[in-house]
C-alpha cells in the first residue's frame, strides 16, 4: 500500500507558502506521494443562476504543471502525482515538454495522471473542440511517449503534427514518467490497459462505482493479456476533524477489499479545515491513528 495527499495545490488557503508547508510536512510523515488537480478556468453560474462547474469560479488552483515543479523542488523523497492533467486543452508537445523538466528537476519523482475533463465552457474558453478530447488524449499519448523516447520525431496524425523535431532534455525516468489515467468512461479504462500503470478513480464516485469501474478494467486487461497485478488502483478518502478514525478507518479499508494499493487523503474542502495547521494535524493524525489501524492485523 502507498499512502498520499491529495489536492495540495487547492487547499484553500490563500498564503502562497501553505503548499509548500503541507507538502513538506507530508513528506517528513512519510506519505508515499502527493496529488494535484486540475483547472485553468472555472465558469460563473448562468445569466438564470443555474451552475456550469461544479466547483464555484473563485476556487483557487495554482497551475498544475507549475505547481509540481515547484513542489519538486521544495521536496526530496515524495512523489509527485497529478491527478489529472487535462492534456488535451494544453497539448501533448507542451505537456510532455513540462512533464520531461518535473521528472528531471526532481530526480524522476513524477507521476503523471492524464485526463479530458468534464468542463465544456473551459475547453470552449481554451478554443479546444470539447468533442473532440477524447480523440486528441488518445493520438496526444502516443505523440507524447514518441517525443520522450526518440530522437527525432515525425508524426502525422489527424490533430497533431510534428515534422522532423525533437524534444530535450528526456525525462530521466526511463522509457518515460508512469501514466496513469482518470475518468469514468469505457474509453479511459481502454487507456489504462493500453498505456497506464493504473486508474486514478474519482473522490465523487461511490464504492459500489469503483469496485464495477475497477472489475471492467481488469476484465479488459485480462481480455487483452496485459498483466492484472501490474496495474494500480488509485482511490480517495476524505479526511477532516469533523470525520471519526472508526469511520476513516473503516473507509480505507472498504477502499482496500476493492483491490485499491493507492490511498490519497484529502484534508482540501473538508468541514473544519481553514489553515495549514489544520490540514497537517489531519495528516498526522492520518499516519498514527488511521494507517496503522488499517493495515491487515491493525487495531479496530
Amino acid at each position: 500500500m502507498k499512502y498520499g495527499i491529495g489536492a495540495v495545490n487547492s487547499l484553500l488557503i490563500e498564503d502562497p507558502t501553505a503548499m509548500r508547508d503541507v507538502a513538506q510536512a507530508a513528506e517528513g510523515l512519510g506519505y508515499d506521494f502527493l496529488t494535484l488537480i486540475d483547472h485553468v478556468l472555472l465558469a460563473y453560474p448562468a445569466a438564470d443562476g443555474t451552475p456550469r462547474a461544479h466547483y464555484p469560479a473563485r476556487t483557487p488552483y495554482h497551475d498544475i504543471l507549475v505547481a509540481l515543479g515547484y513542489l519538486g523542488g521544495v521536496t526530496t523523497r515524495i512523489f509527485l502525482r497529478s491527478a489529472v492533467v487535462i492534456m488535451p486543452q494544453r497539448g501533448p508537445a507542451v505537456v510532455a515538454k513540462q512533464a520531461a523538466a518535473v521528472d528531471s528537476l526532481s530526480g524522476g519523482r513524477l507521476e503523471l495522471g492524464l485526463g479530458i475533463g468534464w468542463h465544456r465552457e473551459e475547453y470552449d474558453a481554451l478554443e479546444i473542440p470539447f468533442t473532440e478530447r477524447g480523440r486528441r488524449m488518445d493520438e496526444g499519448v502516443e505523440l507524447m511517449k514518441l517525443l520522450w523516447t526518440q530522437d527525432r520525431v515525425d508524426f502525422d496524425g489527424r490533430y497533431y503534427k510534428v515534422d522532423g523535431m525533437g524534444m530535450e532534455p528526456k525525462p530521466v525516468t526511463q522509457p518515460h514518467p508512469p501514466i496513469w489515467f482518470g475518468g469514468t468512461t469505457p474509453p479511459v479504462f481502454r487507456r489504462v490497459v493500453e498505456h497506464g500503470v493504473g486508474w486514478l478513480s474519482r473522490p465523487v464516485q461511490t464504492i459500489e462505482e469503483i469496485d464495477a469501474s475497477w472489475k471492467e478494467i481488469l476484465r479488459l486487461a485480462a481480455d487483452t493479456g496485459r498483466e492484472a497485478d501490474a496495474l494500480r488502483l488509485h482511490v480517495s478518502v476524505g479526511l477532516g476533524p469533523e470525520e471519526t478514525t472508526d469511520r476513516i478507518v473503516a473507509n480505507v479499508r472498504r477502499m482496500i477489499s476493492l483491490g485499491a494499493t493507492d490511498v490519497s487523503f484529502f484534508t482540501s474542502y473538508m468541514p473544519g479545515i481553514e489553515t495549514v495547521g489544520d490540514h497537517i494535524a489531519q495528516l498526522e493524525r492520518a499516519m498514527t491513528e488511521v494507517v496503522p489501524a488499517a493495515r491487515p492485523g491493525g487495531l479496530s
